[in-house]
């Protein structure tokens, strides 16, 4: 006599996906890279010009410079998909 159990185990992991579809996503990213600036105006030194007369702006005559800094960031992610296959998410960061 044939066991039923192997027939139903191959059965059961051939819906296993559709059971286990993940509709909902959350992930957390951590990220970092150099940047500079250059350019036509880019200059080594930056300089803050505040005015005495107060019909005058305050200005900065560079306000990036050329030095090459580390940056970083943090982001999220919230995803949901639909039985539609719609996806709706929002993003952060």
């Amino acid at each position: 006599m044939c066991s039923k159990k192997p027939f139903f185990l191959i059965l059961f992991l051939l819906y296993l996906p559709v059971i286990q579809a993940q509709n909902t996503q959350f992930s957390v990213q951590l990220n970092s890279g150099l940047f500079s600036f250059g350019g036509e105006s880019a200059a080594g030194t930056s300089f803050i010009n505040v005015s005495d007369v107060a019909s005058e702006q305050n200005y900065t005559n560079n306000p990036y410079g050329t030095k090459k800094k580390m940056t970083y960031g943090l982001s999220a992610r919230f995803q949901r998909i639909t039985d539609k296959n719609i996806i709706f998410a929002f993003s952060s960061g």
